[in-house]
């Protein structure tokens, strides 16, 4: 019965917890398609995201574009070359001191103290991973060179380092220092200004022909050459042009010039012949010309751009609009299928539960037959049990007599064993107390024998020491002694065979009051065991009577329980089938109502997407509009901005024109009265020369 009432209770269990994983699995189905939603909107947004960045990519690479487009002009970058500047007296090996900073034999050189390079010219190279310009200089002021000469080479010297130059390098010769070569700084500093110094190294070439001697030392014999070096901020280095692959004197130079520039904050050195002298006449005017030209086209260019922006802007929205409707009947056929998907599935669970809860009913039906059969059959065996049971108990009082009386006759038994022993036990104290007086008796015959022989010895010695007083007192003393001591041995002994007499009489009482103790404890016992058994009797015809009440009982109450349980299980049938109704319902009703949410929330969805992508068109098409309006008005600012570069460049151009007859005329002045000083030098030479002779 309790069986049934677990089984019963299982199910009810079962059932709760299989009501609790649908609705689980509903709510999951349910997650799930709210996260399928969530994961369409997040990529839809992702989507939207990417393609704002892509418009917004567009348009930086049209501002870019646009902006390449119409470049202010710039001056290029000249930072990325190191341009030195050579300058020197004729035969000072300038040019050998250039091919060997460049590692190759770009300028040509001969072995005389005549000019050789006649121009300025121009070497470009890498050394150490750097791009190097060289300009290599003639040696300017010579009496060969006319003024005009001089003048063509400096302003051809000017434009081949422009912008400027970052070091000014002034090369002497060893051996061959003169006045002349302290005036090349003098020179320097008239044409581009003393700042021009701070820009300068000396270089002495034929370094092998030092032999060792340090160069301070050497520099320190020529006045001309310390004054020349301390002008130069001290920077001064030797270089062998013969030992072209030492790379190491290259090095050094590179680094004083890095020190150079440091010391002048990364700068080359610039005034307005060099800035000028980047962009030629020529040049402006080609490009004041090419402006005319590439302005119209570019407003050509822009107007086509423009018109092909704002179409494709246009169709770009009109693709929108349409993508919008696309979208919109996408998610409606989407949740179309989703829907149908989720009625087909819930339609063909509640069938599988349908069809379960059949197979349940007819399982459970077959269970109650089973049931029933093994009621009766559970019956049928309580009453065969009492009937073994009751023929049990006859058998078991039966057997119960049968030992009775073995146990009567074993009593009788053991009470003449116990007699028999008793009689053989006082019988073998008595054998063993005469066998003990008997052999007190040999050992006393013993003693008194081993005592007379020992009072003949005492005899003996006494009449032996007749003759000798002291000796015959001490041996009666010896033997009064002796006497003394078998009296003290004859009263232990008595003692002791008093003592045993009495253990003997002691144990032969204790063996008869225990054996009277046994037989009166034997008694006893039979006695209780007979009032046992009498109450054993009694004890088993109650329980006999007590079972087969209780069987009655049982039985009574087992088709009171089945009854009830019948009943029970009819009430728990009826209970089941109301609460798998009202579960049915409730879960239909919560899939109509999940339905019903999730096909609002997918308008809303649609609803915010199509609001969004609105807003979005209705903002482009603002935009659209707006940038038609900036656009006419950047073709009327650009135009106006061309007209007023046009004259500003016109100006420009005339104002450079001027800026350079000016510094023509200047450099001129300059280059006659360097002439003319070094015209004057020259005859003070010649005069104080013919003077000396």
């Amino acid at each position: 019965m309790k069986r049934v009432k677990m089984t019963m209770e299982e199910e009810r269990q079962n059932n709760t917890e299989q009501y609790k994983r649908e609705m689980k699995d509903l709510e999951e189905q349910e997650n799930e398609v709210r996260e399928e939603m969530k994961r369409e909107q997040e990529e839809w947004e992702k989507q939207k995201q990417q393609e704002r960045q892509r418009e917004e990519e567009k348009e930086r690479k049209k501002s870019a574009e646009q902006s390449t487009k119409n470049p202010e002009f710039q001056h290029p970058n000249y930072d990325e070359c190191l341009r030195i500047l050579l300058f020197g007296r004729k035969g000072n090996g300038k040019s050998a001191t250039a091919n060997t900073i460049l590692g190759n034999s770009l300028f040509y050189i001969r072995e005389t103290s005549s000019l050789v390079t006649t121009a300025c010219q121009k070497g470009v190279g890498k050394v150490d991973g750097k791009s190097v310009t060289v300009i290599d200089t003639p040696g300017l002021f010579h009496n060969s060179l006319t003024k005009e000469q001089v003048q063509e080479q400096i302003m051809k010297c000017i434009s081949l380092s422009a912008p400027g130059p970052h070091v000014f390098i002034i090369v002497l010769s060893v051996g061959r220092i003169t006045q002349e070569d302290k005036d090349t700084l003098d020179i320097i500093k008239m044409i581009f200004g003393p700042k021009a110094a701070d820009f300068c190294i000396v270089l002495l070439t034929r370094g092998d022909k030092l032999y060792k001697q340090p160069l301070e030392q050497y520099v320190g014999k020529y006045t001309v050459a310390l004054k020349l070096i301390g002008s130069c901020g001290n920077r001064c280095l030797a270089f062998n042009n013969t030992e072209t692959q030492d790379r190491t004197q290259v090095t050094r130079l590179l680094n004083m010039i890095e020190e150079v520039k440091k010391s002048n904050k990364n700068q080359y050195f610039a005034n307005e012949m060099f800035e000028e002298a980047a962009i030629s006449i020529k040049e402006r005017m080609e490009k004041l010309k090419g402006n005319e030209g590439k302005n119209l086209t570019q407003v050509k260019e822009l107007e086509a751009k423009y018109y092909m922006e704002i179409t494709s802007m246009r169709k770009r929205v009109e693709e929108k609009k349409q993508k919008i409707d696309e979208e919109r009947e996408r998610l409606k056929n989407k949740f179309r299928e989703r829907e149908e998907t989720l009625r087909r599935e819930f339609e063909e669970k509640e069938k599988s539960e349908q069809e379960k809860q059949e197979t349940e009913d007819q399982k459970r039906s077959e269970e109650e037959k089973q049931q029933r059969a093994e009621y009766d059959q559970r019956i049928e065996e309580m009453k065969r049990e009492i009937e073994n049971q009751i023929i049990q108990y006859e058998k078991q009082l039966k057997k119960r007599e049968e030992d009775y009386g073995n146990r009567k006759e074993e009593f009788q038994q053991d009470q003449k064993k116990m007699k028999y022993d008793y009689e053989h036990i006082m019988a073998e104290l008595r054998k063993k107390q005469e066998e003990e007086i008997k052999k007190r008796d040999v050992k006393e015959q013993i003693r008194k024998k081993q005592e007379e022989k020992e009072r003949e010895e005492w005899k003996r010695k006494i009449k032996k020491a007749e003759n000798d007083e002291d000796t015959q007192e001490e041996i009666k003393q010896q033997k009064r002694e002796w006497e003394e001591e078998k009296k003290r041995q004859m009263r232990e002994q008595k003692e002791e065979e008093r003592e045993i007499r009495e253990e003997h009489e002691k144990q032969l009482k204790e063996k008869q009051e225990e054996l009277e103790n046994r037989i009166k404890k034997y008694e006893q016992k039979r006695e209780e065991e007979q009032q046992m058994i009498e109450e054993e009797r009694e004890k088993q015809k109650r329980e006999r009577e007590e079972k087969e009440r209780e069987y009655e009982e049982k039985i009574n109450e087992m088709k009171r329980c089945y009854e009830q349980l019948e009943q029970e299980r009819k009430e728990e049938w009826k209970r089941r089938k109301q609460e798998n109704e009202e579960r049915r319902r409730e879960k239909r009703k919560r899939w109509k109502k999940m339905m019903e949410d999730l096909k609002r929330d997918q308008e809303e969805e649609i609803k915010r997407r199509e609001r969004e992508e609105r807003v979005r068109i209705d903002r482009e098409e603002k935009e659209c509009d707006q940038m038609k309006q900036k656009h006419e008005e950047e073709m009327k600012q650009m135009k106006k901005k061309q007209q007023d570069e046009a004259k500003q460049e016109e100006e420009e151009l005339n104002n450079f024109k001027k800026r350079a007859d000016q510094q023509v005329q200047e450099f001129k002045a300059k280059v006659e009265h360097i002439m003319e000083m070094k015209k004057l030098t020259n005859q003070i030479k010649n005069y104080q020369s013919r003077r000396f002779y």
